[in-house]
């Protein structure tokens, strides 16, 4: 599915298997992607500020200059070379529970 710069918002799209989607530069803001399959989905500039990603399978995902500010990565299968390209982590709950400053 290609949404690349879909307003998703607020939306929740819990435990949805999006694998290999595309969601380029998608306003994900406050969306809820718990327990979801983000299997080598593309979030390259992706707004996820305050997204609830716990639990969620971010394996081969593109984070690249994603906005991850405030979101909930508690539980989420992400690695750390994949978060590394993000543009901001400020106050975010890392997969291990620990809260970036």
């Amino acid at each position: 599915a290609y949404l690349g710069m879909a307003n998703l918002s607020g939306a929740d799209l819990s435990q949805v298997d999006l694998s290999g989607a595309s969601l380029n530069r998608a306003d994900l803001r406050n969306a809820s992607l718990r327990d979801a399959d983000l299997i080598w989905v593309g979030l390259v500039g992706a707004n996820l500020s305050g997204a609830v990603l716990r639990g969620a399978n971010l394996n081969g995902a593109n984070l690249g200059g994603a906005n991850l500010e405030g979101a909930n990565l508690e539980g989420a299968k992400v690695e750390d070379e994949q978060i590394e390209h993000v543009v901001s982590l400020k106050g975010a709950i890392l997969p291990d529970g620990t809260r970036h400053d």
